[in-house]
């Protein structure tokens, strides 16, 4: 474990892995339930492949000490991936970083790939949550919208079951007994994955870093659908969209998680500087 400080003085939490490692480093950002220790699988195995992990806990998630499933707004996990990704970069002599976000992470460091291209190496986001099948009710918008400004820190419902994020029934027990999960966030922070997701959507023409895009075909969370489309008009010249048909949503958690690997492995042994476009 490392702690750095974000620009507000926030201290942000990160799992290390390979540091005597002479690749390109990789930040990586968990997703809304989870934390930095579910993805110890991935973050191990690309260490193993000579690239340094910097895999940290969102604040108010995993390890963090801010408010529990909370934020004031999305430009302070952006400003947690610009902590992160610099630490990384000037450890390591570099100018750019692989940046991976999981489902919700794939929002803010998508959004850090649009506001500094130059830092990025590429751009990997395994089943995003950019546009998800998780929807709430009107009634439930309107509260949020009322509520972001009365009572920001007021908590709802996380609705992700362990059936939802896992394939197999070790990784379910995993989520299921882990006491750092989430499962509660504020008004404040549901209004601003609104303006976050508002923000990428205008500002999809400056994503033209190199792009892998990840997703699983049984997915019930993220809507792969619309997230191809995403995909699709991402204007980066370089990019490449793999499907695991039998993968519920969290790819290390899922039976097709030696194929997500060796396709990581692909990607990131320069196959996100190749020159032609990959597909499906």
């Amino acid at each position: 474990m490392e702690y750095i400080r974000a620009r507000d003085g926030a201290e942000i939490p990160m799992r290390v892995f390979g540091p005597e490692g002479d690749g390109v480093p990789l930040v990586m950002l968990h997703g809304l339930r989870s934390h930095s220790g579910w993805f110890v699988q991935s973050a191990g195995f690309i260490a193993s492949l000579g690239h340094p992990v910097y895999s940290f806990d969102r604040r108010g998630s995993g390890l963090s000490k801010q408010t529990r499933g909370h934020t004031n707004g999305w430009g302070e996990i952006v400003d947690e991936v610009h902590a992160v990704v610099t630490h990384a970069a000037q450890r390591y002599g570099r100018s750019s970083v692989h940046v991976l976000g999981h489902c919700f992470g794939a929002i803010p460091v998508a959004g850090f790939a649009c506001r500094h291209p130059d830092r990025v190496a590429s751009l990997i986001l395994p089943t995003p949550g950019v546009h998800t099948r998780v929807t709430l009710t009107p009634l439930e918008r309107a509260q949020i919208a009322f509520l972001r400004f009365a009572r920001p820190l007021h908590r709802i419902a996380v609705a992700l079951e362990a059936e939802d994020l896992a394939d197999l029934e070790p990784d379910r027990q995993f989520i299921k007994d882990d006491p750092l999960s989430l499962h509660e966030l504020t008004a404040r922070f549901y209004f601003e994955i609104f303006l976050a997701r508002r923000f990428l959507k205008r500002n999809l023409p400056r994503l033209t870093t190199p792009l892998f895009m990840a997703l699983a075909g049984r997915d019930r969370i993220s809507d792969n659908e619309r997230n191809t489309a995403f995909f699709d008009n991402a204007p980066s010249e370089n990019k490449r969209l793999r499907v695991y048909p039998d993968a519920t949503h969290i790819l290390e958690f899922s039976r097709e998680k030696e194929a997500f690997f060796h396709d990581l492995a692909n990607w990131l042994g320069n196959g996100y500087n190749r020159s032609t476009k990959c597909g499906v």
